[in-house]
């Protein structure tokens, strides 16, 4: 017995006191959001931009499925068709508004082209490719106004990509990018086989950036 408890107690408490730690730490992880954060619209008819938090706020914009979204910031929970989540605010078509979280995933659909989302340029995390639902892509490295963009399209594994625009100091490489083989490694993992001999290695990233 040690200051009047005896070891049998001692070991109880020891055994609470890790339990509430475990069951501290969980919870903070689970009702702890880190942003910016990137999901997907998991609702095929998309889904509205609002400008602000509620349903019926005037609609400033249309995320398409599967588009990609920025999220910056969680607002107040709400129900809406039955489901139960939260407000988010994002980075839309005309500026920052909310979109409803109960049509947002973590990954992307599995029903849409391989290609769509964001990438990383292998062995080069500064470097990236953007693919919209809305067949717009966007190429260049971050934190720079290096690089291009423009409209894409795919016919079987023939990706070719329209440049429409190029930033001040654009790559000499993207002059290349028009019509491209593209190998498909898996969902995460593409290839492409450029005209010239030369290939990118892409991997997707659920970076928000």
């Amino acid at each position: 017995m040690i200051n009047g408890i005896n070891i049998g107690e001692m070991i109880l408490l020891k055994k609470i006191l890790f339990l509430y730690i475990i069951l501290f730490v969980t919870g903070s992880m689970l009702f702890s959001d880190e942003f910016p954060k990137l999901m997907y619209v998991s609702s095929k008819e998309g889904l509205n931009q609002r400008e602000t938090p509620f349903i019926n706020s005037r609609k400033i914009g249309t995320f398409l499925y599967a588009a990609n979204v920025i999220i910056i910031e969680r607002g107040e929970e709400t129900t809406i068709d039955g489901i139960i989540n939260y407000w988010y605010k994002c980075y839309g078509s005309n500026g920052e508004c909310w979109i409803f979280g109960g049509y947002l995933t973590e990954e992307m659909p599995l029903d849409v082209p391989t290609i769509l989302g964001r990438w990383y340029v292998e062995n080069n995390n500064r470097r990236y490719f953007i693919f919209n639902p809305n067949y717009t892509y966007g190429e260049g490295y971050k934190e720079t106004d290096r690089g291009s963009a423009g409209k894409w399209s795919l016919n079987g594994n023939i990706l070719t990509l329209k440049i429409t625009q190029d930033g001040p100091d654009a790559l000499n490489e993207s002059q290349f990018l028009t019509t491209i083989r593209l190998i498909i490694n898996n969902r995460n993992s593409v290839i492409l086989d450029l005209s010239n001999g030369k290939s990118i290695n892409l991997t997707r990233t659920n970076d928000a950036w």
